[in-house]
């Protein structure tokens, strides 16, 4: 039974728990990937141009495709952007 590796302390339970859950959901996800996904993606977050990334590792640019997609990037991508914005709002009074 694994421990959480991270714990959201803002002095609100409900809107802690959403993050850290969000957080701890992400991380468990992100484990899983091997070392050329995780390289794949962080290129691609860097140069945003999958037949850049697919020259680089010399690779095919549907691997790229490949990997992007079976690792939900997007998605990933998306909720952790919504995450950031949440933590900054609530941070700076916005939500509360």
């Amino acid at each position: 039974n694994e421990k959480l590796i991270f714990k959201m302390d803002m002095g609100d339970p409900i809107f802690d728990k959403l993050v850290t859950n969000n957080i701890n959901l992400i991380y468990l996800i992100e484990k899983k990937w091997s070392s050329k996904k995780i390289n794949i993606i962080n290129e691609y977050e860097k140069i945003r141009d999958q037949r850049k990334v697919a020259a680089k590792y010399g690779i095919k640019q549907q691997d790229v495709s490949y990997h992007l997609n079976s690792s939900n990037y997007g998605e990933i991508r998306n909720i952790k952007t919504d995450l950031e914005s949440a933590i900054k709002s609530y941070g700076e009074g916005e939500t509360h």
